[in-house]
């Protein structure tokens, strides 16, 4: 997404638009790194403040997603080294144990979102549009009944069938991967 306009509302709107599409995918990182929900909205909230603070070393074009895990790792890191210095002085071996698990975790949800992109392209278009609907613009199962003229019942059963569909695939997909 090209970068526009300087002034500051531009670029306010730019950082918070390329933020609620990621965030979802950085915080869900960041729950796979820490045992603790409220450690993880801690650090969710550290992530998104650093990233603001340096969103002029963000470079347009590339992975803001790939940008804010490497941010995200950081935070990690630096809270483990936080809660360690108080028992002990933080290892190396420790710090590399988080990045190495960091990658492991990145690359399976990498490999888990080609998987769920290639199942998704699958699906019949009536399918896709329901999805795209309700997950992405965020529409209630009662507007989408009342939009296709469905009851809200055979919504949701499309839904669960869609959704076991992509699951099946998914799994597929992911032995297939190896």
């Amino acid at each position: 997404m090209p970068e526009p306009k300087d002034d500051n509302n531009s670029r306010t709107e730019h950082f918070l638009r390329l933020m609620m599409s990621s965030h979802g995918r950085i915080y869900s990182f960041i729950l796979n790194m820490v045992p603790n929900w409220t450690d993880a909205d801690d650090l969710m909230q550290e992530t998104i403040m650093v990233m603001w603070r340096k969103y002029d070393n963000y470079k347009p074009g590339t992975s803001f997603v790939s940008w804010g895990l490497q941010i995200a790792k950081y935070e990690i890191i630096n809270s483990y080294k936080k809660k360690d210095k108080q028992k002990a002085l933080f290892r190396e071996e420790v710090e590399k144990a988080i990045m190495d698990h960091a990658e492991s975790v990145n690359s399976e949800v990498d490999a888990r979102l080609r998987a769920l992109n290639f199942c998704f392209e699958k699906l019949d278009k009536f399918s896709q549009k329901l999805v795209k609907m309700h997950y992405e613009e965020g529409m209630s199962i009662k507007k989408l009944a009342a939009t296709y003229g469905k009851t809200v019942q055979s919504i949701y059963k499309n839904l669960n069938k869609i959704y076991d569909i992509l699951l099946h695939c998914i799994r597929k997909a992911m032995i297939e991967q190896g």
